[in-house]
């Protein structure tokens, strides 16, 4: 899946044990920082937001 971002190759996780298993780790390591940005996703096809 072409996203337009050169190198990136997007992982499609489903529910919470995946992404714990995937991304613990580096998640766990953020807990007690200040969030210092974010990103949203909107489908530009319809306008809708990514409800994930």
């Amino acid at each position: 899946m072409n996203m337009g971002i050169s190198g990136f190759e997007p992982s499609f996780l489903i529910g919470v044990d995946a992404i714990r298993q995937a991304h613990g780790s580096r998640l766990a390591a953020l807990a007690g920082r200040r969030l210092t940005g974010f990103a949203l996703v909107r489908f530009a096809e319809d306008g809708d937001w990514f409800a994930d």
